[in-house]
Protein backbone atom coordinates (compact mmCIF):
# COMPACT_ATOMS: atom_id res chain seq x y z
CA UNK A 1 0.00 0.00 0.00
CA UNK A 2 1.02 3.43 -0.70
CA UNK A 3 1.06 6.26 1.87
CA UNK A 4 -0.16 10.04 1.67
CA UNK A 5 -0.55 11.01 5.18
CA UNK A 6 0.79 10.55 8.71
CA UNK A 7 -0.82 11.95 11.45
CA UNK A 8 0.38 12.21 15.13
CA UNK A 9 -0.34 13.94 18.50
CA UNK A 10 2.04 15.44 21.04
CA UNK A 11 1.41 15.45 24.57
CA UNK A 12 3.08 17.93 26.84
CA UNK A 13 5.53 15.52 27.59
CA UNK A 14 6.83 15.68 23.98
CA UNK A 15 5.68 12.14 23.69
CA UNK A 16 4.85 11.15 19.79
CA UNK A 17 1.40 9.13 19.59
CA UNK A 18 0.36 7.89 16.25
CA UNK A 19 -3.36 8.25 15.04
CA UNK A 20 -2.97 4.78 13.08
CA UNK A 21 -1.00 1.42 12.53
CA UNK A 22 0.63 3.50 9.12
CA UNK A 23 1.45 5.96 11.21
CA UNK A 24 2.82 4.20 14.16
CA UNK A 25 5.01 1.73 11.08
CA UNK A 26 6.24 5.22 9.30
CA UNK A 27 7.92 6.26 12.86
CA UNK A 28 10.02 2.85 13.33
CA UNK A 29 11.40 3.33 9.81
CA UNK A 30 12.76 7.01 10.30
CA UNK A 31 14.97 8.37 13.12
CA UNK A 32 12.26 10.11 15.90
CA UNK A 33 14.83 12.63 17.16
CA UNK A 34 15.34 13.79 13.87
CA UNK A 35 11.74 14.26 13.28
CA UNK A 36 10.96 15.49 16.76
CA UNK A 37 13.74 18.33 15.92
CA UNK A 38 11.66 19.62 12.98
CA UNK A 39 8.55 19.61 15.16
CA UNK A 40 10.13 22.02 17.80
CA UNK A 41 11.53 23.78 15.01
CA UNK A 42 7.62 24.67 14.45
CA UNK A 43 6.32 24.21 18.03
CA UNK A 44 8.49 26.72 20.10
CA UNK A 45 7.90 29.85 17.45
CA UNK A 46 3.94 28.77 18.39
CA UNK A 47 4.13 28.53 14.53
CA UNK A 48 0.05 27.27 12.94
CA UNK A 49 2.28 26.54 9.65
CA UNK A 50 3.80 24.11 6.85
CA UNK A 51 7.57 23.52 6.37
CA UNK A 52 9.44 21.13 4.20
CA UNK A 53 11.60 18.41 5.81
CA UNK A 54 13.71 15.52 4.30
CA UNK A 55 13.69 11.97 6.29
CA UNK A 56 15.12 9.38 4.52
CA UNK A 57 16.11 10.84 1.01
CA UNK A 58 12.09 11.55 0.98
CA UNK A 59 10.53 15.31 1.38
CA UNK A 60 7.47 15.68 3.31
CA UNK A 61 5.26 18.51 4.46
CA UNK A 62 5.22 18.87 7.78
CA UNK A 63 1.94 20.86 9.39
CA UNK A 64 1.61 21.71 13.10
CA UNK A 65 -1.34 22.59 14.59
CA UNK A 66 -2.60 23.55 18.54
CA UNK A 67 -5.09 21.27 19.87
CA UNK A 68 -7.47 24.28 20.17
CA UNK A 69 -7.42 25.49 16.91
CA UNK A 70 -8.36 21.73 15.40
CA UNK A 71 -11.04 21.04 17.89
CA UNK A 72 -14.64 22.18 17.47
CA UNK A 73 -16.81 22.32 20.22
CA UNK A 74 -19.74 20.22 19.53
CA UNK A 75 -17.30 17.46 18.24
CA UNK A 76 -14.41 16.93 19.85
CA UNK A 77 -14.97 16.87 24.06
CA UNK A 78 -12.41 13.95 23.30
CA UNK A 79 -9.67 16.33 23.63
CA UNK A 80 -10.80 18.96 26.13
CA UNK A 81 -7.85 18.12 27.91
CA UNK A 82 -5.67 18.04 25.55
CA UNK A 83 -4.89 22.35 25.61
CA UNK A 84 -1.53 22.78 24.77
CA UNK A 85 -0.77 19.77 22.82
CA UNK A 86 -0.14 19.90 19.21
CA UNK A 87 -1.20 17.88 15.71
CA UNK A 88 1.70 17.20 13.27
CA UNK A 89 0.72 15.93 9.55
CA UNK A 90 3.04 14.98 7.67
CA UNK A 91 2.12 14.04 4.44
CA UNK A 92 4.60 12.21 1.27
CA UNK A 93 5.49 14.79 -1.20
CA UNK A 94 6.54 11.70 -3.59
CA UNK A 95 2.91 10.27 -3.02
CA UNK A 96 1.28 13.80 -3.37
CA UNK A 97 2.87 14.44 -7.14
CA UNK A 98 1.59 11.28 -7.96
CA UNK A 99 -2.05 12.34 -6.50
CA UNK A 100 -1.59 15.79 -8.72
CA UNK A 101 -0.93 14.12 -11.60
CA UNK A 102 -4.00 12.04 -11.49
CA UNK A 103 -6.01 14.89 -10.74
CA UNK A 104 -5.08 17.35 -13.07
CA UNK A 105 -5.73 14.20 -15.89
CA UNK A 106 -8.94 14.14 -14.89
CA UNK A 107 -9.42 18.08 -14.06
CA UNK A 108 -12.32 18.76 -16.40
CA UNK A 109 -14.19 15.84 -15.18
CA UNK A 110 -17.38 15.75 -13.04
CA UNK A 111 -16.04 12.69 -11.22
CA UNK A 112 -12.97 10.29 -11.29
CA UNK A 113 -12.44 6.51 -12.34
CA UNK A 114 -13.52 4.32 -9.44
CA UNK A 115 -10.45 2.55 -8.79
CA UNK A 116 -8.26 5.45 -8.61
CA UNK A 117 -6.49 6.24 -5.24
CA UNK A 118 -7.61 2.42 -4.21
CA UNK A 119 -3.76 1.66 -3.57
CA UNK A 120 -3.30 4.28 -0.51
CA UNK A 121 -3.98 3.11 3.07
CA UNK A 122 -4.94 7.13 3.50
CA UNK A 123 -8.76 7.96 3.44
CA UNK A 124 -8.89 10.23 0.30
CA UNK A 125 -11.63 12.48 -0.42
CA UNK A 126 -11.89 14.99 -3.74
CA UNK A 127 -14.85 17.82 -4.06
CA UNK A 128 -14.91 19.80 -6.76
CA UNK A 129 -14.53 23.57 -5.86
CA UNK A 130 -18.38 24.25 -5.69
CA UNK A 131 -18.47 21.57 -3.10
CA UNK A 132 -19.86 18.55 -5.72
CA UNK A 133 -18.07 15.73 -4.31
CA UNK A 134 -16.24 13.75 -6.80
CA UNK A 135 -14.27 10.84 -5.28
CA UNK A 136 -14.21 8.85 -2.21
CA UNK A 137 -11.58 5.64 -1.90
CA UNK A 138 -12.12 2.41 0.17
CA UNK A 139 -9.95 3.53 3.20
CA UNK A 140 -12.18 6.56 3.35
CA UNK A 141 -15.28 4.41 3.39
CA UNK A 142 -14.04 2.01 6.08
CA UNK A 143 -12.99 5.67 8.39
CA UNK A 144 -15.78 7.81 7.91
CA UNK A 145 -18.76 4.74 7.43
CA UNK A 146 -19.75 7.15 4.34
CA UNK A 147 -20.68 5.03 1.50
CA UNK A 148 -19.04 6.10 -1.97
CA UNK A 149 -22.26 5.73 -3.70
CA UNK A 150 -24.14 8.11 -0.88
CA UNK A 151 -21.60 10.67 -1.48
CA UNK A 152 -20.40 11.54 -5.20
CA UNK A 153 -22.34 14.17 -6.76
CA UNK A 154 -23.97 15.17 -3.25
CA UNK A 155 -22.79 18.66 -2.05
CA UNK A 156 -20.64 18.70 0.62
CA UNK A 157 -23.93 21.10 2.62
CA UNK A 158 -26.63 17.97 1.52
CA UNK A 159 -23.72 15.12 3.59
CA UNK A 160 -23.17 17.41 5.88
CA UNK A 161 -26.63 18.45 7.04
CA UNK A 162 -27.15 14.42 7.09
CA UNK A 163 -24.98 14.21 10.20
CA UNK A 164 -22.34 12.28 7.57
CA UNK A 165 -19.32 14.60 9.37
CA UNK A 166 -18.59 17.43 11.18
CA UNK A 167 -17.29 19.97 11.22
CA UNK A 168 -17.32 21.48 6.70
CA UNK A 169 -13.93 21.89 5.69
CA UNK A 170 -13.61 22.94 2.03
CA UNK A 171 -15.50 25.56 2.59
CA UNK A 172 -13.00 27.06 4.77
CA UNK A 173 -9.78 26.04 2.54
CA UNK A 174 -11.25 28.04 -0.03
CA UNK A 175 -12.10 30.83 1.83
CA UNK A 176 -8.38 31.06 3.52
CA UNK A 177 -7.23 29.75 0.22
CA UNK A 178 -4.58 26.94 1.94
CA UNK A 179 -4.22 23.65 3.90
CA UNK A 180 -6.57 23.33 6.74
CA UNK A 181 -6.37 20.38 9.45
CA UNK A 182 -8.97 20.12 11.59
CA UNK A 183 -10.18 17.16 14.04
CA UNK A 184 -13.29 15.47 12.24
CA UNK A 185 -16.47 13.41 13.74
CA UNK A 186 -18.22 11.01 11.39
CA UNK A 187 -21.17 8.89 12.44
CA UNK A 188 -20.78 6.32 14.87
CA UNK A 189 -18.58 7.38 17.27
CA UNK A 190 -15.38 7.81 14.69
CA UNK A 191 -12.73 10.75 15.07
CA UNK A 192 -10.16 11.46 12.28
CA UNK A 193 -7.78 13.79 11.54
CA UNK A 194 -8.73 15.67 8.57
CA UNK A 195 -5.81 17.70 6.35
CA UNK A 196 -7.51 19.71 3.26
CA UNK A 197 -5.42 21.29 0.60
CA UNK A 198 -6.65 23.84 -2.43
CA UNK A 199 -5.45 22.09 -5.89
CA UNK A 200 -4.78 25.16 -8.60
CA UNK A 201 -4.91 25.37 -12.26
CA UNK A 202 -1.95 26.92 -14.58
CA UNK A 203 -4.08 30.43 -13.78
CA UNK A 204 -3.13 30.36 -9.56
CA UNK A 205 -7.49 29.43 -8.87
CA UNK A 206 -8.46 26.21 -6.82
CA UNK A 207 -10.22 23.78 -9.45
CA UNK A 208 -10.54 21.22 -6.69
CA UNK A 209 -9.80 20.20 -2.98
CA UNK A 210 -7.97 17.12 -1.73
CA UNK A 211 -8.72 15.76 1.28
CA UNK A 212 -6.84 13.17 3.80
CA UNK A 213 -8.19 11.38 6.64
CA UNK A 214 -5.82 9.46 8.97
CA UNK A 215 -8.60 7.93 12.13
CA UNK A 216 -7.51 7.95 15.73
CA UNK A 217 -7.46 3.82 15.86
CA UNK A 218 -8.03 2.57 19.18
CA UNK A 219 -5.09 2.77 20.52
CA UNK A 220 -4.64 6.36 20.44
CA UNK A 221 -8.27 6.63 21.76
CA UNK A 222 -7.45 4.78 24.66
CA UNK A 223 -3.93 7.10 25.27
CA UNK A 224 -6.43 10.20 24.81
CA UNK A 225 -9.05 8.87 26.95
CA UNK A 226 -7.09 7.39 29.63
CA UNK A 227 -3.85 7.80 29.67
CA UNK A 228 -2.85 11.87 29.68
CA UNK A 229 -0.55 13.32 31.49
CA UNK A 230 -2.28 15.71 34.42
CA UNK A 231 1.66 16.19 35.81
CA UNK A 232 2.93 17.41 32.59
CA UNK A 233 6.47 18.76 32.03
CA UNK A 234 6.09 22.54 31.70
CA UNK A 235 7.30 24.08 28.64
CA UNK A 236 10.45 25.70 29.75
CA UNK A 237 11.54 22.34 29.95
CA UNK A 238 11.19 21.47 26.15
CA UNK A 239 15.04 21.80 25.73
CA UNK A 240 16.23 17.90 25.52
CA UNK A 241 16.10 18.13 21.49
CA UNK A 242 18.54 20.51 19.89
CA UNK A 243 17.77 21.30 15.92
CA UNK A 244 21.42 22.55 15.53
CA UNK A 245 21.16 23.01 11.49
CA UNK A 246 18.35 24.05 9.40
CA UNK A 247 16.97 21.97 7.06
CA UNK A 248 18.33 20.46 4.01
CA UNK A 249 14.90 21.57 2.71
CA UNK A 250 13.60 24.80 4.77
CA UNK A 251 10.26 26.75 3.31
CA UNK A 252 8.02 28.26 4.97
CA UNK A 253 5.26 29.03 3.10
CA UNK A 254 2.10 30.77 4.27
CA UNK A 255 1.95 33.10 1.02
CA UNK A 256 -0.06 31.79 -1.92
CA UNK A 257 2.86 32.91 -4.33
CA UNK A 258 4.95 29.78 -2.43
CA UNK A 259 2.26 27.40 -1.69
CA UNK A 260 2.30 27.81 -5.74
CA UNK A 261 5.51 27.41 -6.75
CA UNK A 262 5.95 24.16 -3.82
CA UNK A 263 2.37 22.74 -5.12
CA UNK A 264 4.20 23.41 -8.77
CA UNK A 265 7.57 21.78 -8.06
CA UNK A 266 5.92 18.66 -6.58
CA UNK A 267 3.83 17.84 -9.81
CA UNK A 268 6.48 18.23 -12.09
CA UNK A 269 8.98 15.85 -10.02
CA UNK A 270 6.50 13.33 -11.31
CA UNK A 271 7.39 14.05 -14.58
CA UNK A 272 11.13 12.47 -16.10
CA UNK A 273 12.07 16.53 -17.86
CA UNK A 274 14.60 19.02 -17.55
CA UNK A 275 12.84 21.58 -14.94
CA UNK A 276 14.25 25.59 -15.49
CA UNK A 277 14.19 27.53 -11.91
CA UNK A 278 14.16 31.07 -12.47
CA UNK A 279 14.29 33.99 -9.63
CA UNK A 280 16.63 36.35 -8.10
CA UNK A 281 19.67 35.85 -6.24
CA UNK A 282 18.57 34.47 -2.25
CA UNK A 283 15.19 33.09 -3.49
CA UNK A 284 16.02 29.61 -2.88
CA UNK A 285 16.33 28.16 -5.80
CA UNK A 286 18.45 25.57 -4.65
CA UNK A 287 15.87 23.89 -2.16
CA UNK A 288 13.47 23.99 -4.70
CA UNK A 289 15.42 21.95 -6.95
CA UNK A 290 16.29 19.56 -4.08
CA UNK A 291 12.46 19.33 -3.98
CA UNK A 292 11.87 17.99 -7.02
CA UNK A 293 14.41 15.73 -6.92
CA UNK A 294 13.67 14.63 -3.30
CA UNK A 295 9.72 14.22 -4.65
CA UNK A 296 10.49 12.54 -7.48
CA UNK A 297 10.98 8.30 -8.43
CA UNK A 298 14.68 9.21 -8.64
CA UNK A 299 15.26 10.59 -4.86
CA UNK A 300 17.37 7.26 -4.01
CA UNK A 301 19.28 8.02 -6.43
CA UNK A 302 22.54 10.75 -6.62
CA UNK A 303 22.20 14.44 -6.52
CA UNK A 304 24.90 16.30 -7.40
CA UNK A 305 25.14 20.21 -7.70
CA UNK A 306 27.51 22.41 -9.75
CA UNK A 307 27.50 26.35 -9.65
CA UNK A 308 28.61 27.36 -12.95
CA UNK A 309 29.70 30.74 -12.08
CA UNK A 310 32.36 29.83 -10.19
CA UNK A 311 34.15 27.80 -12.78
CA UNK A 312 36.65 28.25 -15.28
CA UNK A 313 35.58 27.14 -19.33
CA UNK A 314 38.21 24.01 -18.64
CA UNK A 315 37.47 23.05 -15.38
CA UNK A 316 33.79 22.97 -15.48
CA UNK A 317 33.58 20.53 -18.53
CA UNK A 318 36.17 18.24 -16.52
CA UNK A 319 33.57 18.87 -13.54
CA UNK A 320 30.80 18.28 -15.63
CA UNK A 321 31.79 15.36 -18.31
CA UNK A 322 35.04 13.81 -16.37
CA UNK A 323 38.34 12.92 -17.83
CA UNK A 324 40.72 10.17 -19.20
CA UNK A 325 44.03 9.74 -17.19
CA UNK A 326 47.10 12.24 -18.10
CA UNK A 327 43.61 14.32 -20.36
CA UNK A 328 45.58 17.92 -19.65
CA UNK A 329 48.17 19.08 -17.43
CA UNK A 330 47.86 18.82 -13.55
CA UNK A 331 45.12 15.59 -14.30
CA UNK A 332 45.09 12.98 -12.69
CA UNK A 333 47.26 9.73 -13.53
CA UNK A 334 43.87 7.83 -12.75
CA UNK A 335 41.05 9.70 -14.19
CA UNK A 336 38.10 11.36 -12.67
CA UNK A 337 34.50 10.63 -13.07
CA UNK A 338 32.20 13.53 -14.38
CA UNK A 339 29.08 15.07 -12.39
CA UNK A 340 26.92 12.99 -15.37
CA UNK A 341 28.81 9.92 -14.42
CA UNK A 342 28.25 10.62 -10.61
CA UNK A 343 24.56 11.25 -10.80
CA UNK A 344 23.91 8.32 -12.86
CA UNK A 345 19.91 7.92 -12.97
CA UNK A 346 19.87 10.80 -10.39
CA UNK A 347 19.80 14.13 -10.82
CA UNK A 348 22.03 16.99 -11.46
CA UNK A 349 21.32 20.82 -10.47
CA UNK A 350 23.05 22.94 -12.36
CA UNK A 351 23.25 26.13 -10.59
CA UNK A 352 23.63 29.59 -12.20
CA UNK A 353 23.52 28.22 -15.95
CA UNK A 354 23.13 31.48 -17.11
CA UNK A 355 26.78 32.09 -16.71
CA UNK A 356 27.94 28.73 -18.60
CA UNK A 357 30.14 29.49 -21.20
CA UNK A 358 29.54 29.14 -24.93
CA UNK A 359 31.76 26.00 -25.52
CA UNK A 360 30.58 24.50 -22.81
CA UNK A 361 26.58 25.05 -23.37
CA UNK A 362 27.16 23.33 -26.70
CA UNK A 363 28.67 20.36 -24.75
CA UNK A 364 25.47 20.22 -22.14
CA UNK A 365 23.13 20.62 -25.43
CA UNK A 366 24.68 17.45 -26.71
CA UNK A 367 23.60 15.60 -23.30
CA UNK A 368 19.93 16.46 -23.51
CA UNK A 369 19.74 15.76 -27.19
CA UNK A 370 21.19 12.52 -27.11
CA UNK A 371 21.73 11.17 -23.34
CA UNK A 372 25.74 10.97 -23.87
CA UNK A 373 28.96 12.49 -23.35
CA UNK A 374 32.33 11.91 -23.99
CA UNK A 375 34.97 12.50 -21.04
CA UNK A 376 37.65 15.76 -21.74
CA UNK A 377 40.65 13.47 -23.69
CA UNK A 378 38.29 9.96 -24.04
CA UNK A 379 36.79 9.06 -27.52
CA UNK A 380 34.09 6.97 -26.17
CA UNK A 381 30.65 8.13 -25.35
CA UNK A 382 29.46 7.28 -21.90
CA UNK A 383 25.49 7.28 -22.02
CA UNK A 384 23.75 9.07 -18.92
CA UNK A 385 20.32 9.38 -17.55
CA UNK A 386 20.44 11.66 -15.48
CA UNK A 387 17.65 14.84 -14.43
CA UNK A 388 19.14 18.32 -14.86
CA UNK A 389 17.16 20.92 -13.03
CA UNK A 390 19.07 24.12 -14.02
CA UNK A 391 18.68 27.58 -12.10
CA UNK A 392 19.55 31.22 -12.92
CA UNK A 393 18.81 34.87 -11.65
CA UNK A 394 19.55 36.36 -15.45
CA UNK A 395 17.56 36.98 -18.22
CA UNK A 396 17.99 33.86 -20.34
CA UNK A 397 15.73 35.11 -23.11
CA UNK A 398 17.50 38.32 -23.32
CA UNK A 399 20.55 36.33 -23.38
CA UNK A 400 19.44 34.70 -26.18
CA UNK A 401 18.68 38.00 -27.87
CA UNK A 402 22.17 38.92 -27.24
CA UNK A 403 23.49 36.04 -28.73
CA UNK A 404 25.56 35.26 -25.20
CA UNK A 405 23.35 32.16 -24.50
CA UNK A 406 22.12 29.41 -26.98
CA UNK A 407 18.53 29.51 -28.26
CA UNK A 408 18.28 25.77 -28.65
CA UNK A 409 19.87 25.04 -25.22
CA UNK A 410 17.52 27.66 -23.75
CA UNK A 411 14.09 25.80 -25.31
CA UNK A 412 15.90 22.55 -24.27
CA UNK A 413 15.68 23.62 -20.56
CA UNK A 414 12.56 25.45 -20.52
CA UNK A 415 10.50 22.77 -20.83
CA UNK A 416 9.22 23.18 -17.53
CA UNK A 417 9.81 26.72 -16.30
CA UNK A 418 8.91 27.66 -12.47
CA UNK A 419 9.36 31.53 -11.20
CA UNK A 420 10.73 32.16 -7.61
CA UNK A 421 9.06 34.89 -6.38
CA UNK A 422 10.85 37.43 -4.14
CA UNK A 423 10.34 37.87 -0.84
CA UNK A 424 9.22 41.68 -1.08
CA UNK A 425 6.14 39.91 -3.19
CA UNK A 426 5.57 37.47 -0.21
CA UNK A 427 5.51 39.72 2.80
CA UNK A 428 3.11 36.75 4.79
CA UNK A 429 6.44 34.86 4.97
CA UNK A 430 8.62 37.67 6.59
CA UNK A 431 7.17 36.79 10.03
CA UNK A 432 6.94 33.49 10.20
CA UNK A 433 10.56 33.37 8.38
CA UNK A 434 11.95 35.71 11.12
CA UNK A 435 10.39 33.55 13.97
CA UNK A 436 11.96 30.25 12.15
CA UNK A 437 15.33 31.94 12.12
CA UNK A 438 15.21 32.78 15.06
CA UNK A 439 14.77 29.76 16.83
CA UNK A 440 17.28 27.90 14.98
CA UNK A 441 19.93 30.32 15.57
CA UNK A 442 19.13 30.94 19.14
CA UNK A 443 20.04 26.80 19.34
CA UNK A 444 22.89 27.04 17.84
CA UNK A 445 24.05 29.74 20.27
CA UNK A 446 23.14 29.25 23.32
CA UNK A 447 20.96 32.41 23.30
CA UNK A 448 17.26 33.24 24.08
CA UNK A 449 16.84 36.49 22.02
CA UNK A 450 13.50 37.55 20.93
CA UNK A 451 11.55 40.10 18.56
CA UNK A 452 9.81 42.80 19.10
CA UNK A 453 6.32 43.09 17.20
CA UNK A 454 7.41 46.97 16.04
CA UNK A 455 10.85 44.77 15.23
CA UNK A 456 8.60 42.71 12.89
CA UNK A 457 6.25 45.41 11.30
CA UNK A 458 8.87 47.09 10.59
CA UNK A 459 10.94 44.29 8.90
CA UNK A 460 7.66 43.36 7.08
CA UNK A 461 7.82 47.05 5.29
CA UNK A 462 11.70 46.16 4.32
CA UNK A 463 12.00 45.84 0.71
CA UNK A 464 14.59 42.36 1.02
CA UNK A 465 16.46 43.23 -1.89
CA UNK A 466 18.69 40.05 -1.03
CA UNK A 467 15.64 37.98 -0.43
CA UNK A 468 15.64 35.14 2.63
CA UNK A 469 19.25 35.03 2.40
CA UNK A 470 19.71 38.69 3.30
CA UNK A 471 17.18 37.94 6.28
CA UNK A 472 18.59 34.56 7.48
CA UNK A 473 22.23 36.78 7.62
CA UNK A 474 20.47 39.92 9.12
CA UNK A 475 18.94 37.26 11.87
CA UNK A 476 21.91 36.07 12.74
CA UNK A 477 23.51 39.37 12.72
CA UNK A 478 21.00 40.62 15.28
CA UNK A 479 21.09 37.79 17.66
CA UNK A 480 25.07 38.08 17.55
CA UNK A 481 25.53 41.67 17.67
CA UNK A 482 22.47 42.81 20.23
CA UNK A 483 23.42 42.91 24.08
CA UNK A 484 19.68 42.73 25.46
CA UNK A 485 17.60 39.91 25.48
CA UNK A 486 14.28 41.84 23.48
CA UNK A 487 15.70 42.97 20.01
CA UNK A 488 13.99 46.19 18.92
CA UNK A 489 13.66 48.32 15.73
CA UNK A 490 17.03 50.25 17.57
CA UNK A 491 18.84 46.87 17.05
CA UNK A 492 18.22 46.70 13.50
CA UNK A 493 18.80 50.74 13.01
CA UNK A 494 22.13 50.45 14.87
CA UNK A 495 23.63 47.79 13.18
CA UNK A 496 21.93 47.71 9.96
CA UNK A 497 22.59 51.16 9.27
CA UNK A 498 25.78 50.47 7.58
CA UNK A 499 24.14 49.04 4.58
CA UNK A 500 21.24 51.30 3.87
CA UNK A 501 24.09 54.04 3.07
CA UNK A 502 25.46 53.82 -0.31
CA UNK A 503 29.24 54.42 -1.14
CA UNK A 504 28.41 58.28 -1.88
CA UNK A 505 26.63 59.12 1.43
CA UNK A 506 29.72 57.40 3.31
CA UNK A 507 32.22 59.27 1.42
CA UNK A 508 30.08 62.61 1.31
CA UNK A 509 29.35 62.76 4.96
CA UNK A 510 32.34 63.62 7.75
CA UNK A 511 33.52 60.80 10.33
CA UNK A 512 31.71 62.79 13.07
CA UNK A 513 28.79 63.14 11.56
CA UNK A 514 25.85 59.99 12.51
CA UNK A 515 23.53 59.13 15.44
CA UNK A 516 24.37 61.05 18.40
CA UNK A 517 22.64 60.30 21.74
CA UNK A 518 22.87 62.43 24.49
CA UNK A 519 22.10 61.27 27.56
CA UNK A 520 19.17 58.66 27.87
CA UNK A 521 16.20 59.73 26.10
CA UNK A 522 13.09 57.61 26.42
CA UNK A 523 12.91 55.21 23.60
CA UNK A 524 10.17 54.99 21.59
CA UNK A 525 11.37 59.02 21.29
CA UNK A 526 14.74 58.02 20.31
CA UNK A 527 13.26 55.80 17.24
CA UNK A 528 10.96 58.02 16.41
CA UNK A 529 14.14 60.61 15.81
CA UNK A 530 16.25 58.09 14.11
CA UNK A 531 13.02 57.13 11.44
CA UNK A 532 12.89 60.95 11.03
CA UNK A 533 16.63 61.45 10.35
CA UNK A 534 16.88 58.66 7.88
CA UNK A 535 13.30 59.68 6.00
CA UNK A 536 14.61 63.50 5.81
CA UNK A 537 18.31 62.31 4.40
CA UNK A 538 16.44 60.10 1.91
CA UNK A 539 14.25 62.50 0.65
CA UNK A 540 17.11 64.81 0.10
CA UNK A 541 19.29 62.19 -1.66
CA UNK A 542 17.02 60.85 -3.23
CA UNK A 543 14.25 63.98 -4.56
CA UNK A 544 11.44 61.89 -4.84
CA UNK A 545 9.73 59.45 -2.03
CA UNK A 546 10.33 56.53 -4.72
CA UNK A 547 14.14 56.82 -4.85
CA UNK A 548 13.83 57.34 -0.85
CA UNK A 549 12.40 53.81 -0.41
CA UNK A 550 14.73 52.40 -2.40
CA UNK A 551 17.64 53.92 -0.64
CA UNK A 552 16.06 53.13 2.29
CA UNK A 553 15.19 49.25 1.46
CA UNK A 554 11.09 50.11 2.60
CA UNK A 555 8.23 50.30 0.02
CA UNK A 556 6.57 53.63 -1.20
CA UNK A 557 3.59 53.82 1.04
CA UNK A 558 6.39 53.57 3.83
CA UNK A 559 7.94 56.65 3.03
CA UNK A 560 4.31 58.01 2.79
CA UNK A 561 3.13 57.01 5.84
CA UNK A 562 6.06 58.49 7.87
CA UNK A 563 5.85 61.68 5.90
CA UNK A 564 2.28 61.70 7.12
CA UNK A 565 3.63 60.49 10.66
CA UNK A 566 6.03 63.13 11.26
CA UNK A 567 4.97 66.14 8.97
CA UNK A 568 7.95 66.15 6.63
CA UNK A 569 8.30 67.82 3.16
CA UNK A 570 7.55 65.31 0.30
CA UNK A 571 9.83 67.46 -1.59
CA UNK A 572 12.82 67.73 0.87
Amino acid sequence: MKHLQYSFLIDQAEELIPCDAASEEFLARIDPQDFQAHVQSLELNNANLATTILLNHTSYTLRLVPVSAVRSAAQAKILDKWDGAYIAVLQDQVSLSSVLYTLSKNAGADSVTADMFEDYDTGIYVTRADGVSMFINSRYEEITGIRREDAVGQTIFTLHNQGMYMPLVTPVILRINKEYTVLQSFAGGRYGIISGTPIYDAAGKPYCVLICVNQLEEKAMRVIEGTFREQAITRNKRNALTYVQESPVDIIAESTAVRQVLQDSIRVAHYDVPVLLLGESGTGKEIFASIVHSSSQRRYEPYVTLNCSVISTNLLEAELFGYEPGAFTGASAKGKPGFFEVASKGTIFLDEIGDMPLESQAKLLRVLQDGEFYKVGGVEPIKTNARIVAATNRDLQAMVEQGTFRRDLYYRLNVIPIHMPALRDRKEDVAPLLLHFLYIYNQNYGTNKRFSEDLIRLLQDYDWPGNVRELKNLVKRLIIMSVDDEIGPEHFYRIWSGELKTKEEETAQPPAEGIVVNGLPPLNKAVEEVERTLVQRALEKGGTTRKAAQLLGVSQSSIMRKIREYGLNERA
